[in-house]
């Protein structure tokens, strides 16, 4: 019944599908079966579907990695949001930051809607220290006023604090909105000011 129960997720329609694939639709299977679930979903994803290469992240390995990269430049034939989730993808499976660091190209230059989407997906991650300072020259520069709120939130995650969840953020809302209301060139001060209080200062500014 394991890959019964994986085909049901593949085999989905919408809107049922677009809930995307959970831990659970993977339980049970076993590595031949993995493997074969791993082949539809990146045969799909590579076709540009983004629910099946969402899904990779829960059945991926180092080959889906290798593929994954290789597919960099289809952006141009399926559009933005394949290219992010792409990249979000190889992160969750890699952990290396550098694949997220390429959001920053469609934060700064995409299309309205795009700018917004690739900024939720860098607040979605828990996020290493070094891209705390290009999100801070962002959050400074007045150009990215649009995505202020989802920047903010992913300095947080730089800062060991993912705003992860609608209650998470609802405990962050007080320290999300200073910052965003402070003019571009007064935040970094501030949120230097944050930091450096003391090691938990975040986290003491962030408590309930």
């Amino acid at each position: 019944m394991s890959f019964a129960n994986f085909l049901r997720a593949y085999e989905a329609t919408p809107p049922e599908r677009l809930d995307g694939y959970v831990p659970s639709d993977f339980e049970g299977l076993s590595a031949e079966e993995l493997g074969r679930a791993r082949a539809m979903l990146l045969e799909r994803a590579l076709r540009g579907d983004t629910i099946d290469l969402d899904g990779l992240r829960l059945a991926g390995d180092a080959g889906t990695v290798s593929r994954l990269i290789a597919a960099e430049g289809l952006p141009t034939s399926f559009g933005s949001r394949f290219d992010v989730v792409r990249r979000e993808t190889v992160f969750a499976l890699t952990g290396d930051h550098r694949h997220l660091a390429g959001l920053f190209a469609w934060i700064d230059d995409g299309a309205p809607e795009t700018r917004l989407f690739a900024a939720e997906a860098l607040a979605r991650h828990a996020l290493p220290a070094e891209l705390a300072a290009p999100i801070v020259a962002r959050l400074a520069g007045g150009l990215h006023e649009a995505v202020a709120i989802p920047l903010v939130k992913a300095w947080l995650a730089t800062e060991g604090e993912p705003v992860i969840g609608l209650a998470a953020f609802q405990r962050r809302l007080p320290l999300v909105r200073a910052i965003v209301s402070a003019t571009p060139s007064a935040r970094p001060g501030l949120m230097a000011e944050l930091v450096s209080r003391s090691p938990s200062a975040v986290r003491q500014s962030l408590r309930p």
